[in-house]
């Protein structure tokens, strides 16, 4: 994490409230669909993985303001909804993202395993 040299005061998003963000775009996933029944991996996980890779190569995306300073995070975890297993309720699950672990399967075992901590969680409202 390090401060930024940014002028606050011509940020035109300085008001807003939350620091998510969040876009839709069609992309052709075929191959890693194949990728993942291949190798027995989940193609969630692994969409998820590359989604986090792109946006953690993006400096701008990584920059919060902090008492009244800008920021600039090593890496953001990414946020997904997670429904419950009786598709009632949604969580949220909390990702560290793949560039930390210095394994592919480590981090997809590590997704996995926070996927069925939250599903698990009957009941509750809370942030996995």
């Amino acid at each position: 994490m390090r401060e930024i040299d940014f002028n606050l005061k011509e940020n035109p998003f300085i008001n807003f409230q939350s620091s998510r963000y969040s876009m839709t775009a069609k992309i052709n996933v075929e191959k890693m669909w194949k990728y993942s029944k291949e190798n027995n991996c989940s193609f969630f996980v692994l969409s998820l993985g590359c989604l986090m890779k792109a946006v953690n190569s993006i400096p701008q995306l990584k920059r919060r303001i902090v008492n009244n300073k800008v920021i600039e995070h090593d890496y953001l975890d990414g946020v997904c909804p997670i429904m419950d297993e009786n598709n009632e309720i949604y969580k949220e699950m909390r990702v560290k993202p793949p560039e930390i672990f210095n394994d592919f399967e480590k981090w997809h075992d590590y997704v996995k395993k926070n996927i069925q901590r939250c599903i698990i969680r009957k009941n509750r409202r809370i942030q996995c």
